[in-house]
């Protein structure tokens, strides 16, 4: 038997319904479906007997956790191959099993694929996986569970889920199983499976509990043995330019507390936290607003006097402003000409508090990611004051998603007179862009407004946003 397909469920029936139609309804039949109940009291069990002739094994007791009730599923399959469809969750399409057959060859460990995340409003997030994974890789991040296929055998080799883990014990098993056992692991360009957001692991309560696992995990497995990971690392990211001897000193006293190194990547180097990190503490130094001082009144003027007439000339009925920003300024534009407006920012608190003043039928905010998260449909994405706080990798990726997502304009920030575009070095938290130059290379502007920049003693006043066809702009 090729697969064992497993679920475990907790109270909730109609996600239960939903997964179990996913899979019965899969045209590959080479697999045994194992449902792991823990003892329901909303009627899941009664969805279970409806469909009892396609289910191979189920029980219903109680259980100590999430990983109790899958090495109780564990225990039960016979299959080649585990994957874990947790109720709520569900198969990308009715072929899957089928396309990623022929792919499940080469490789004794474990293959993985890709991932889309469905929110409680219906929305869908594409998550492409990296192709090849690195120790950097398992410190930031993982392989995404409901789109992993695992070897029967190697839970057999290495042990069940560690119980004693609440909500990473997945994380746990995939990295003692590349870290210390060099398991290998094959990418499958594929989508396996859809992840309802909803469940604990997206519980805002849930998030720092989480996060302790997780650094716990990685103490458990990096030790001492990754300094010289980590050492490498430290020295890309600080840039420090002292002896080694220095180095290794001041190295040493931050290895004194793992914690603390580990914490600083995940902090750091996840765009999220370090953009909710400057707005929390004002990073930006502004007195009328956390944006920072390019979103004030003051140095918003001229935008706010030509905006209009800009969405006006280009027949724009959808704008897209990502990202929004607390809305400061823009709540003053005139948008009758427009039928709907989106505000995206990475920060949730901006978000939550937008949509707590200024949401209506016209208006709508989303927390959004522009480098990575599908954005809605539209006909111009506004992106002020952004790309200058990415490195190139991300503003070439966030440009890129601009062009996949259907849009048609792309309305930026520019600095029209300078003459050679630096790339963020570590520590920094801008810089100029001239969008014509290397390594982006933009067209001339369909139009161009000057901001009439004075920040700075006028040192940006060729601060501009130009407005560029995004079919024109070649892809990054």
């Amino acid at each position: 038997m090729k697969y064992s397909i497993i679920t475990i469920n907790l109270n909730n029936a109609a996600g239960l319904e939903s997964t179990i139609k996913s899979v019965i309804s899969q045209s590959c039949t080479d697999y045994e479906y194992i449902i792991i109940d823990g003892s329901s009291a909303d009627g899941s069990v009664d969805v279970i007997k409806k469909y009892e002739e396609r289910i191979s094994q189920w029980i219903s007791e109680e259980d100590s956790g999430i990983y109790n009730a899958m090495n109780k599923g564990i225990k039960l399959a016979n299959g080649e191959f585990l994957l874990f469809l947790n109720s709520g969750d569900y198969f990308f399409n009715n072929q899957v099993l089928e396309n990623v057959k022929s792919k499940l060859i080469g490789v004794n460990g474990i293959y993985y694929g890709n991932l889309v995340l469905i929110d409680n409003k219906g929305r869908l997030e594409y998550l492409n996986a990296e192709n090849k994974l690195t120790l950097w890789h398992f410190c930031k991040s993982t392989v995404w569970h409901p789109s992993t296929f695992i070897r029967k055998q190697l839970f057999e080799k290495y042990g069940l889920y560690d119980e004693s883990l609440k909500i990473a014990a997945d994380y746990d098993f995939f990295l003692k199983a590349f870290c210390i056992n060099r398991t290998q692991f094959k990418y499958i360009d594929k989508f396996i499976s859809v992840f309802n957001t909803e469940g604990i692991c997206n519980d805002v309560n849930m998030y720092n509990f989480q996060m302790k696992e997780i650094l716990k995990i990685q103490k458990r497995y990096y030790k001492m043995r990754f300094s010289l990971f980590f050492f490498r690392i430290y020295n890309r990211e600080f840039g420090l330019r002292t002896k080694l001897r220095k180095k290794i000193k001041a190295l040493g006293r931050l290895l004194k507390d793992n914690r603390f190194l580990l914490k600083y990547f995940y902090d750091y180097l996840n765009n999220k936290k370090r953009f909710t990190r400057y707005y929390k503490s004002n990073t930006f130094n502004s007195q009328e607003l956390k944006s920072g001082e390019g979103s004030t009144l003051k140095q918003t003027t001229e935008i706010r006097n030509q905006l209009s007439c800009l969405l006006k000339e280009y027949n724009i009925k959808v704008l897209i402003d990502a990202p929004c920003g607390d809305f400061n300024w823009m709540k003053h534009v005139d948008l009758d000409c427009i039928d709907k407006y989106y505000g995206a920012d990475i920060v949730q608190e901006i978000i939550e508090k937008n949509r707590i003043k200024f949401t209506n039928d016209k208006i709508e905010f989303i927390c959004s990611d522009i480098v990575n998260d599908l954005l809605p449909i539209g006909d111009v994405v506004l992106c002020r004051d952004c790309l200058v706080h990415l490195d190139f990798k991300d503003a070439k990726k966030a440009i890129n998603n601009f062009k996949n997502a259907g849009i048609k304009y792309l309305l930026i920030t520019t600095f029209t007179d300078r003459k050679d575009n630096k790339d963020l070095l570590s520590g920094d938290i801008w810089r100029t862009l001239n969008m014509e130059l290397p390594p982006f290379s933009f067209p001339e502007p369909l139009n161009l407004i000057n901001e009439r920049c004075t920040e700075s003693d006028n040192m940006y006043t060729d601060k501009s946003l130009g407005l560029y066809k995004l079919e024109d702009i070649f892809e990054n």
